[in-house]
């Protein structure tokens, strides 16, 4: 174990200055999980996936196709909700295996949940037909993939009988989830979690953005602000600002918060962000990284094609020595994401072996459309030197 230093640069999306655009232009301008049938903004991830499972009306006993190569929020909800869960072998492509999936289908199984790694879509269309072939709901995972489309270009999460989505791995705020669903049926109303709640959304993605250097005219005004509102909330809970941390990977599932809704920061955030700029700026950014990479020792893309129609979250890149190379890479600075670290304890690595390497040797580096370019510089420098220096 070593102190980990705070990440050079914002390992998620930070405010800046932007200009808002009308909010219907989200959905116009790029495909996105916006363009399902009905979504609700929800709490986050987890609670997205339990109110979906709500929504298909599974009641125990049932069991859940899942992936072998997952992080504990894609699993948590469906024990929740009293099912169990039943996990299959991905692909050297992380795409489905699905005649693993057939000989694992029991009498007891109800749907199938896959996830778009990392922004690369699975073909949505095969694995929708698979399940109305079984008789299974068809659960899409979107939380790696706000916006993109499946090689016949439809939008992901618009296949799925319902479909989760994590926005604040693509926007620049600190809660909130998406979760949409085609029943046809209009859910209750979402609750706020009050007028404290609210003001911390603000307040904390504004404090990380000026953590990382995003409003230097307003620098010591910021500083005064957040010395205060800090004194002030830490007796009570103390606020996420540091952006190597996900929000909502902090804390298990709370029951508490299924029935209550992204925070109005958050959601006008959504509304009127610039979907255009959002996508071309990841896409540019991945390609930058990793031309920066292309010559470094002992790392290599885990997808060395780029369709036309993902948006990356992260640059996945897969490291030859990872054990070797993790700490001087975090000591240096460098943000790194770890995805499917930590499984599900019941998960034996003898299922899936690509899962079980992927876990341990996949490092994800940022491309988020909040990076400036000679941070991008920066963090293909340190990279490319760490690696030659082990």
């Amino acid at each position: 174990m070593f102190l980990c230093p705070k990440p050079r640069i914002p390992l998620y999306p930070v405010l800046g200055f932007q200009t808002p655009v009308p909010d219907s232009l989200i959905m116009a301008r790029s495909s996105s999980v916006f363009s399902g049938d009905e979504v609700e903004l929800t709490a986050n991830g987890r609670t997205s996936l339990a109110r979906g499972l709500t929504r298909l009306k599974l009641t125990p006993p049932f069991s859940v196709l899942a992936p072998a190569f997952h992080c504990i929020p894609m699993i948590e909800p469906i024990f929740w909700a009293g099912g169990k869960v039943i996990f299959y072998r991905l692909n050297k492509d992380l795409s489905v295996d699905l005649d693993d999936c057939k000989q694992k289908i029991q009498p007891d199984t109800k749907a199938l949940l896959a996830a778009h790694y990392f922004g690369f879509p699975q073909n949505t269309a095969e694995l929708k037909n698979f399940c109305n072939t079984n008789g299974l709901f068809f659960i899409e995972d979107c939380a790696h993939a706000f916006f993109g489309s499946d090689t016949n270009t439809v939008a992901l999460g618009a296949t799925g009988d319902v479909a989760i989505a994590s926005p604040w791995k693509f926007f620049p705020i600190q809660d909130g989830g998406c979760l949409i669903v085609r029943d046809g049926k209009i859910a209750p109303p979402l609750k706020s979690r009050g007028v404290r709640f609210e003001a911390k959304s603000f307040a904390n993605a504004l404090e990380i953005a000026h953590q990382y250097g995003r409003f230097p005219a307003a620098s010591k005004p910021l500083d005064l602000l957040f010395a205060i509102k800090n004194f002030g909330l830490n007796s009570v809970s103390r606020p996420v600002t540091d952006s190597s941390v996900a929000p909502n990977e902090i804390g298990q599932l709370n029951p508490l918060q299924i029935d209550k809704r992204m925070s109005f920061f958050s959601r006008y955030t959504l509304r009127t962000s610039d979907a255009r700029q959002i996508v071309n700026a990841r896409r540019l950014n991945y390609a930058h990284l990793l031309g920066l990479l292309q010559n470094a020792p002992g790392i290599q893309p885990l997808f060395p094609a780029f369709p036309e129609t993902a948006v990356p979250y992260v640059l996945p890149m897969v490291m030859e020595q990872p054990a070797r190379v993790f700490t001087p890479l975090k000591q240096r600075g460098i943000p790194i994401l770890r995805f499917g670290e930590f499984r599900w304890p019941t998960l034996a690595p003898e299922i899936c072996d690509t899962s079980t390497e992927l876990s341990r040797c996949v490092f994800q580096f940022p491309c988020h459309q909040s990076l400036k370019a000679d941070e991008i510089e920066w963090m293909g420098r340190e990279i490319t030197a760490t690696l030659n220096a082990t």
